[in-house]
């Protein structure tokens, strides 16, 4: 169910993948920034604006054939009134990369810093079921492959432009991740690289803890 999100809110932004009955989730923090009217987003127009900016249109070329985008969800973090996660498939699509599929457990790797020190200042998206044409026979990903992780990294980081419920446009910044320690002021994402090799994620393989799927009733 949609909900409102006022502005300097923060939330957890994921997106669903399923491949050969493994399903891999992949999560960015953000917060809202309202425009000029002070007024609140919702989450149905987070899903809208990603929908705008290409998100599936982006990522579905870094997916093997077969792996499919089953939609996204949105949760507020903090979240002291217990606000249900909003669950959408306005965002879904299918891979475009290639027919083979490299081991599941492998992933492109999208590094996002921040200039706050530490572990806590940096975040990692492991982009799934890249296909076996995009690995050079030297074992790394092709050129083209990493171009089109930069493409994804360039909107995940953004700023985002977003409409209110008005007509006045605010933005979608990429924060760190919000903890006990960051609640309040979460410092923002800064920069990002994707990774000239490949990463791993074993509990996406074959023998992995197998995610619920929250689209599968």
């Amino acid at each position: 169910m949609p909900f409102p999100i006022e502005s300097l809110d923060t939330f957890e932004f994921r997106i669903y993948t399923l491949y050969n009955g493994q399903l891999a989730v992949n999560q960015r923090g953000y917060e809202y920034v309202a425009g000029s009217g002070g007024l609140n987003t919702t989450s149905a127009i987070v899903n809208q604006t990603f929908l705008d900016a290409n998100l599936a249109v982006i990522m579905t070329p870094l997916l093997v054939t077969g792996a499919s985008i089953l939609g996204t969800s949105i949760r507020l973090n903090p979240n002291p009134e217990h606000i249900a996660t909003d669950y959408s498939t306005v965002i879904t699509g299918t891979g475009s990369g290639g027919t083979v599929a490299l081991p599941k457990q492998t992933s492109g790797l999208i590094r996002f810093r921040s200039n706050l020190a530490g572990k806590r200042g940096i975040g990692h998206t492991y982009v799934p079921f890249p296909p076996a044409d995009s690995n050079l026979t030297t074992g790394v990903p092709s050129a083209a492959y990493t171009d089109a992780l930069d493409g994804l990294g360039s909107l995940l980081l953004g700023p985002i432009s977003i409409l209110d419920v008005g007509t006045t446009l605010g933005q979608l910044r990429s924060t760190v991740r919000v903890t006990s320690a960051t609640i309040g002021s979460p410092a923002l994402m800064t920069r990002f690289f994707s990774l000239p090799a490949w990463a791993t994620q074993r509990r996406r393989g074959d023998f992995g803890r197998v995610n619920r799927n929250p689209f599968s009733g």
